[in-house]
Protein backbone atom coordinates (compact mmCIF):
# COMPACT_ATOMS: atom_id res chain seq x y z
CA UNK A 1 0.00 0.00 0.00
CA UNK A 2 0.76 3.60 -0.70
CA UNK A 3 -1.63 5.98 0.33
CA UNK A 4 -5.26 5.43 2.15
CA UNK A 5 -8.28 7.66 2.83
CA UNK A 6 -6.57 10.96 0.69
CA UNK A 7 -8.58 12.25 -2.07
CA UNK A 8 -5.66 12.00 -4.49
CA UNK A 9 -6.89 11.13 -7.96
CA UNK A 10 -3.62 8.80 -8.53
CA UNK A 11 -3.19 5.00 -8.86
CA UNK A 12 -1.66 4.52 -4.86
CA UNK A 13 -4.63 6.46 -3.31
CA UNK A 14 -7.09 3.64 -1.70
CA UNK A 15 -10.26 5.23 -0.16
CA UNK A 16 -10.67 4.42 3.56
CA UNK A 17 -13.99 2.09 2.99
CA UNK A 18 -11.96 0.41 0.67
CA UNK A 19 -9.32 -0.07 3.10
CA UNK A 20 -11.66 -1.01 5.92
CA UNK A 21 -13.16 -4.18 3.63
CA UNK A 22 -9.97 -5.54 2.52
CA UNK A 23 -8.54 -5.61 5.86
CA UNK A 24 -11.82 -6.90 7.52
CA UNK A 25 -11.50 -9.50 4.24
CA UNK A 26 -7.72 -10.30 5.44
CA UNK A 27 -8.84 -10.35 9.39
CA UNK A 28 -11.36 -12.70 8.58
CA UNK A 29 -9.90 -15.08 5.79
CA UNK A 30 -5.75 -15.24 5.82
CA UNK A 31 -3.16 -15.43 8.39
CA UNK A 32 -1.63 -12.16 8.66
CA UNK A 33 2.23 -11.47 10.27
CA UNK A 34 4.67 -9.43 10.97
CA UNK A 35 7.37 -9.17 9.06
CA UNK A 36 9.48 -10.31 11.68
CA UNK A 37 7.13 -13.45 12.45
CA UNK A 38 7.06 -14.32 8.89
CA UNK A 39 11.11 -14.23 8.18
CA UNK A 40 11.17 -16.26 11.54
CA UNK A 41 8.73 -18.76 10.04
CA UNK A 42 10.15 -18.85 6.38
CA UNK A 43 13.62 -19.04 8.12
CA UNK A 44 13.00 -21.64 10.35
CA UNK A 45 10.48 -23.67 7.95
CA UNK A 46 13.42 -25.90 6.13
CA UNK A 47 12.15 -28.18 3.41
CA UNK A 48 8.70 -27.71 4.53
CA UNK A 49 6.72 -24.73 3.22
CA UNK A 50 5.01 -22.63 6.53
CA UNK A 51 1.40 -22.24 5.96
CA UNK A 52 0.69 -19.60 3.73
CA UNK A 53 0.93 -15.58 5.00
CA UNK A 54 0.34 -12.01 4.22
CA UNK A 55 2.30 -9.08 5.54
CA UNK A 56 0.63 -6.05 5.10
CA UNK A 57 3.84 -3.19 4.35
CA UNK A 58 2.89 0.44 3.35
CA UNK A 59 5.79 3.12 1.77
CA UNK A 60 7.15 6.06 2.28
CA UNK A 61 5.67 7.09 5.42
CA UNK A 62 3.18 9.86 4.57
CA UNK A 63 0.78 11.13 7.23
CA UNK A 64 -2.38 8.79 6.01
CA UNK A 65 -0.80 5.86 8.02
CA UNK A 66 -1.20 7.46 11.48
CA UNK A 67 -4.53 9.14 10.42
CA UNK A 68 -6.37 6.66 8.90
CA UNK A 69 -4.64 3.40 8.59
CA UNK A 70 -3.56 2.55 12.35
CA UNK A 71 -7.18 2.90 13.59
CA UNK A 72 -8.33 0.02 10.97
CA UNK A 73 -5.41 -2.19 12.40
CA UNK A 74 -6.22 -1.55 15.56
CA UNK A 75 -9.89 -2.27 14.69
CA UNK A 76 -8.71 -5.72 12.94
CA UNK A 77 -5.82 -6.37 15.31
CA UNK A 78 -3.48 -6.46 12.27
CA UNK A 79 -0.25 -5.67 11.91
CA UNK A 80 2.15 -4.34 9.41
CA UNK A 81 5.33 -2.70 8.10
CA UNK A 82 5.98 0.92 7.58
CA UNK A 83 8.92 2.06 5.23
CA UNK A 84 9.66 5.34 5.69
CA UNK A 85 11.87 7.81 3.40
CA UNK A 86 13.00 10.49 6.21
CA UNK A 87 13.71 13.50 3.98
CA UNK A 88 10.31 14.38 3.89
CA UNK A 89 9.44 13.84 7.55
CA UNK A 90 12.52 16.19 8.63
CA UNK A 91 11.81 18.84 5.80
CA UNK A 92 8.03 18.57 6.13
CA UNK A 93 7.80 18.73 2.29
CA UNK A 94 5.07 17.02 0.69
CA UNK A 95 5.49 14.16 -2.05
CA UNK A 96 4.76 15.05 -5.48
CA UNK A 97 1.53 13.44 -5.36
CA UNK A 98 0.55 15.53 -2.61
CA UNK A 99 0.33 13.62 0.10
CA UNK A 100 1.65 14.88 3.45
CA UNK A 101 4.63 12.97 5.34
CA UNK A 102 4.59 11.64 8.53
CA UNK A 103 5.45 14.37 11.40
CA UNK A 104 8.75 13.69 13.65
CA UNK A 105 6.33 13.49 16.29
CA UNK A 106 3.53 10.90 14.37
CA UNK A 107 6.90 8.70 13.03
CA UNK A 108 7.32 8.28 17.01
CA UNK A 109 4.02 7.59 18.16
CA UNK A 110 3.67 5.05 14.96
CA UNK A 111 6.82 3.75 16.03
CA UNK A 112 5.75 2.46 19.36
CA UNK A 113 2.37 1.34 18.42
CA UNK A 114 2.29 -2.49 19.17
CA UNK A 115 1.36 -3.56 16.10
CA UNK A 116 3.73 -1.39 13.87
CA UNK A 117 7.40 -2.29 12.66
CA UNK A 118 9.13 0.49 10.89
CA UNK A 119 11.19 -0.10 8.03
CA UNK A 120 13.87 2.26 6.75
CA UNK A 121 13.09 3.55 2.81
CA UNK A 122 15.93 5.52 1.71
CA UNK A 123 16.57 9.31 3.28
CA UNK A 124 15.18 10.66 -0.21
CA UNK A 125 13.49 8.27 -2.04
CA UNK A 126 16.73 7.41 -4.11
CA UNK A 127 16.13 4.72 -6.88
CA UNK A 128 18.63 2.37 -6.00
CA UNK A 129 19.35 0.77 -10.00
CA UNK A 130 21.16 4.06 -11.25
CA UNK A 131 22.55 5.96 -8.07
CA UNK A 132 26.28 5.55 -7.93
CA UNK A 133 27.22 3.27 -4.31
CA UNK A 134 28.84 6.52 -2.62
CA UNK A 135 25.37 8.33 -3.01
CA UNK A 136 23.28 5.58 -1.86
CA UNK A 137 25.70 4.82 1.24
CA UNK A 138 25.89 7.98 2.39
CA UNK A 139 21.75 7.98 1.85
CA UNK A 140 20.91 5.02 3.46
CA UNK A 141 23.17 5.68 6.56
CA UNK A 142 21.61 8.97 7.03
CA UNK A 143 18.10 7.85 7.04
CA UNK A 144 19.50 4.69 9.57
CA UNK A 145 20.39 7.25 12.00
CA UNK A 146 17.15 9.26 11.71
CA UNK A 147 15.19 6.50 11.71
CA UNK A 148 17.39 5.62 14.88
CA UNK A 149 16.83 9.08 16.13
CA UNK A 150 13.37 9.15 16.08
CA UNK A 151 11.73 5.84 16.98
CA UNK A 152 14.70 5.23 19.34
CA UNK A 153 15.52 1.87 16.87
CA UNK A 154 17.59 0.78 14.44
CA UNK A 155 15.63 -0.32 11.25
CA UNK A 156 16.17 -3.60 9.89
CA UNK A 157 14.18 -3.82 6.99
CA UNK A 158 14.32 -1.81 3.77
CA UNK A 159 12.45 -1.79 0.65
CA UNK A 160 13.24 -0.50 -2.75
CA UNK A 161 11.46 3.05 -3.66
CA UNK A 162 9.34 2.45 -7.09
CA UNK A 163 10.00 -1.52 -6.06
CA UNK A 164 13.36 -1.50 -8.56
CA UNK A 165 15.85 -3.39 -8.31
CA UNK A 166 18.94 -2.33 -7.04
CA UNK A 167 22.37 -2.54 -9.18
CA UNK A 168 25.29 -4.78 -7.89
CA UNK A 169 26.88 -2.53 -5.75
CA UNK A 170 23.95 -1.45 -3.56
CA UNK A 171 22.41 -4.52 -3.39
CA UNK A 172 25.89 -5.26 -1.12
CA UNK A 173 25.47 -1.77 0.68
CA UNK A 174 21.50 -3.08 1.38
CA UNK A 175 22.44 -6.65 2.46
CA UNK A 176 25.27 -5.07 4.91
CA UNK A 177 22.44 -2.89 6.90
CA UNK A 178 19.08 -5.22 6.37
CA UNK A 179 17.75 -8.36 7.57
CA UNK A 180 15.36 -8.01 4.62
CA UNK A 181 14.69 -5.82 1.05
CA UNK A 182 11.49 -5.78 -0.40
CA UNK A 183 11.63 -5.44 -4.33
CA UNK A 184 8.86 -6.67 -7.43
CA UNK A 185 10.25 -9.34 -9.69
CA UNK A 186 8.80 -10.61 -12.57
CA UNK A 187 8.88 -14.07 -10.19
CA UNK A 188 8.05 -12.38 -7.02
CA UNK A 189 7.67 -14.61 -4.37
CA UNK A 190 7.57 -14.71 -0.35
CA UNK A 191 11.09 -15.83 0.58
CA UNK A 192 13.32 -13.44 2.55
Amino acid sequence: YHRVGTSGTSQMDLPLDRFRAQMAELADSHRVLSLDAALAEYSAAGPVEPEPCVVLTFDDGTADFADDVLTVLDEFDLPATVYVATEPVITGERWPDGASPLSETALAEVASHPLVTVGCHTHSHLLLDREPASVVEADLDRSIELLAELTGSRPVHFAYPKALAPSGENDVLIRDRFASAAVISATSSCRP
